[in-house]
């Protein structure tokens, strides 16, 4: 029900402003969606072999916190829902940013739409552009720089979250999966750090 409720803002939000994108919105809007899409798809590859290099560190923690009782049991429960919380996170994150490319077309109006709504159409056009020419893989956290130079608007990033498919790359959405990533390449030196620390405790112990 909530999936459908948001696809039904998504659609009156469209509607609503779409007819308002002028001509070099809309031709910025598509070059940028155009890159994103390659990035994305460039991404998922890398993305991929992270979340399955990653996987097996989480059984680590399980194992102690099964075979282990007392103290170390319980911070290697607490540390095994963590390291879940982290990789489901960034498993669900992807998972909707290559949906959100699914359908280019729809993703560079959404996009269009973002940049008419922001009350400064021109700017934000202008700098769409230059993003798409630079392209690359990168261009995920150019994007994320260029939101981070504009000050927030409360409304216009509540308005943009109602786009299903172009709030992935608006604040503070695009923030939060850069986050995200963090989080995950820092999971694996970390985790193996303190699934040691839990085994060396779970023997002593």
């Amino acid at each position: 029900m909530a999936f459908l409720q948001w696809g039904s803002r998504t659609n009156e939000t469209v509607n609503a402003w779409a007819s308002k994108v002028d001509g070099p919105t809309g031709l910025a809007a598509r070059d940028a969606t155009g890159a994103l899409v390659l990035a994305v798809r460039v991404l998922r590859w890398p993305t991929l072999f992270l979340l399955v290099i990653t996987a097996p560190i989480l059984i680590a923690p399980g194992l102690i916190a099964g075979l282990s009782d007392g103290p170390v049991a319980t911070i290697a429960a607490i540390v095994l829902a963590v390291e879940v919380i982290v990789w489901g996170a960034f498993s669900w994150r992807r998972l909707q940013i290559l949906r959100a490319i699914e359908d280019p077309e729809d993703l560079a109006t959404q996009i269009g739409v973002a940049a008419q709504m922001s009350g400064r159409p021109a700017e934000i056009a202008g700098e769409l552009t230059s993003l798409a020419k630079q392209g690359g893989v990168k261009l995920m956290s150019r994007l994320r720089a260029m939101w981070s130079r504009k000050d927030p608007d409360v409304v216009w990033i509540r308005n943009v979250s109602d786009l299903d498919r172009a709030r992935w790359f608006f604040p503070p959405t695009i923030g939060h999966t850069a986050l995200m990533a963090v989080a995950m390449l820092w999971l694996v030196p970390v985790s193996a750090v303190v699934g040691f620390l839990l085994f060396v405790a779970a023997i002593a112990n």
